[in-house]
């Protein structure tokens, strides 16, 4: 698939094949068809945001799409196919895919 790549610090390469990620236990895979470019994306870019930069990386907190794939678990498979609204997990660290 195609994506944008963080590749260093104040490197963005656009449209750059990156592996389709395998959901695990307690994951979906969303096909993103919407999402916001946020002042904190652009600060991240720069390593202004704190935290740990791993990289490469790909920008972007939140979005919506489609349910492409899922885990094992009964509620994820209940998503299958379902249009949904996400934001990434975790503690905010930049960095983290």
């Amino acid at each position: 698939m195609s994506g944008v790549v963080i590749t260093e610090k104040g490197k963005v390469e656009f449209s750059k094949t990156i592996d389709i990620p395998k959901p695990g236990p307690g994951e979906v895979l969303i096909k993103l068809e919407c999402a916001p470019i946020n002042p904190v994306d652009f600060d991240i870019i720069n390593e202004r945001y704190g935290g740990v930069y791993h990289y490469p990386l790909v920008p972007g907190e939140e979005g919506s799409g489609t349910v492409v794939a899922t885990g094992d678990g009964d509620f994820e498979k209940a998503l299958q196919g379902k249009r949904v609204g996400f934001t990434k997990k975790g503690e905010p660290e930049a960095g983290h895919n």
